[in-house]
């Protein structure tokens, strides 16, 4: 079983709707088919327009071209031997801003925002797209809109719950989806329970991915909303050290996902795993950390030419990982040496990586 984290890719924005044409003793629905069209080839009919034109006595000062390009530079920028490069465009590991994520058949988004900068954000893509919700709570980080129906079957309607979780890491948070279908002509006495999973996971999965779409092509500066106050903002992974045990990690995930998150984490914190036994919630690996980008710089010849022994300091060095259920919904992470007398502070420093690699 594996947590399958997947990237999103900027699309074309998402607007546009059509409505039911009024029928007798029956409430209009939306077709939520048209509610995402596609604007891919809208640049194709763009025209080029006239420089705006302010009355007498108003400044142009703030009027000026998106994108100003440079003059030309002659000759090669540096400062001694050192040739100046830009900053990178992405800053964090976010191994992007979005990302989707799927275990045992539910869908969600992991976005690299406070539950706070979220909510807006969420509530923005059904507003843009004119999707009709029936409540919205910021307090409690959730929405839900009214009976959409698709024209693939007319027959059908259903209802979408969109819930802000706080992420595993600070400063992220977690977009679920729950969908309920009904009979169009049984819909306005059916009761929903939201508790229980999506009728259509095929469904849900349409909604995470059309979300984190939006979510994608948003990622600029983000406002923070004061209804999503009370959502929590608190981080769902922490390095407990108290002195009276070895350093581990606490974790407010179910073990299920816990245990499949692992596997990834690990990768991203340099840890090759050889062997894993989930029964007894142990992944075996070993410490194989990539060299730095000073070391990558040196390039080829350098490579060619240096000694084949030389390893970063640890590099070899066998661990095994322990994944155990503390409470309902929380687990502990331990990193056991295999060798004795293994440095405290370097295996503290190699599970504080580990912790900032789990989402």
């Amino acid at each position: 079983m594996k947590l399958r984290d997947l990237l999103i890719p900027v699309s074309a924005l998402l607007s546009a709707c059509s409505y039911l044409p009024e029928m007798p003793d029956m409430p209009e629905i939306p077709y939520i088919d048209k509610l995402f069209a596609e604007k891919n080839a809208y640049y194709v009919d763009a025209k080029e327009l006239e420089e705006l034109q302010l009355p007498p006595g108003m400044s142009t000062a703030k009027v000026d071209d998106l994108y100003v390009l440079p003059p030309k530079v002659e000759g090669q920028l540096a400062i001694g031997d050192e040739v100046l490069r830009p900053n990178p465009i992405v800053t964090a590991d976010a191994e992007q801003f979005v990302r989707v994520q799927a275990l045992d058949g539910e869908s969600w988004i992991v976005v690299e925002l406070s539950t706070g900068q979220a909510w807006p954000r969420v509530r923005g893509f059904f507003e843009g797209n004119r999707l009709p919700l029936q409540q919205a709570d910021g307090r409690l980080g959730t929405l839900e809109t009214n009976w959409l129906m698709s024209k693939t079957n007319e027959e059908l309607v259903e209802r979408y719950q969109i819930e802000i979780l706080p992420g595993v890491q600070a400063n992220t948070a977690e977009i679920h989806v729950q969908q309920k279908s009904a009979d169009r002509q049984s819909m306005e006495t059916v009761e929903l329970n939201w508790a229980t999973p999506s009728d259509s996971e095929e469904r849900e999965r349409w909604m995470v991915m059309e979300i984190a779409n939006f979510l994608a092509q948003d990622s600029g500066a983000a406002s923070v909303s004061l209804l999503a106050a009370g959502i929590s903002e608190v981080s769902r992974v922490k390095l407990v050290d108290d002195g009276r045990y070895p350093a581990y990690v606490e974790l407010q995930l179910p073990f299920n996902r816990a245990w499949a998150g692992m596997g990834l984490a690990l990768k991203k914190a340099d840890f090759l795993v050889d062997d894993q036994d989930r029964s007894q919630g142990r992944y075996y690996v070993t410490y194989q950390p990539k060299p730095s980008e000073e070391e990558e710089e040196k390039g080829f010849w350098a490579g060619l030419f240096s000694s084949s022994d030389e390893q970063p300091e640890y590099f070899g060095e066998k661990f095994q990982v322990v994944v155990k259920p503390l409470r309902d919904g929380v687990v502990t992470i331990e990193l056991l040496s295999e060798r004795d007398g293994f440095p405290e502070d370097i295996r503290r420093t190699m599970l504080e990586r580990i912790k900032s690699n789990i989402s």
